[in-house]
């Protein structure tokens, strides 16, 4: 009968120093690629004026939506709550609810979208990191 090892797993990477060195372009091309990418959308969902990596974005407690997504959710709320659950309407609402819900971002959606670029940001820095890789 073995006893389960209460070590951390060793590393699956051969030599972590050399996956950095083979991928340092590529990494470099995808971190300002996904960098300038991010800085935009700093800029108009944050409404940020001069966004930047090394600062948090301010949270901005608003549902952004776009214009598909105001016209459907204005729809959405013309619609009186009795014919809401004709079978016909019920479908064409449940569709445009999806609508509004796909197409609008909020500040948890957001910072959720935040945190994962920085950790892929930083994970690809300089070439691929062996603690992002595994």
């Amino acid at each position: 009968m073995s006893v389960p090892s209460t070590s951390p797993e060793p590393s699956h990477l051969a030599n972590p120093t050399q996956l950095m060195a083979q991928t340092a372009v590529f990494a470099d091309e995808a971190y300002h690629v996904v960098s300038a990418a991010y800085l935009e959308f700093r800029a108009q969902y944050y409404h940020d004026p001069a966004p930047s990596l090394s600062t948090l974005p301010k949270p901005i407690d608003e549902v952004q939506r776009t214009e598909t997504a105001r016209l459907a959710n204005g729809t959405i709320n013309t619609i009186p709550g009795e014919v809401k659950n004709v079978p016909f309407v019920k479908e064409l609402f449940g569709h445009l609810q999806k609508m509004v819900d796909i197409q609008s971002l909020t500040e948890n959606e957001r910072t959720q979208l935040h945190n994962m670029t920085m950790a892929f940001l930083f994970g690809v820095k300089g070439g691929l990191q062996a603690w992002y890789v595994e």
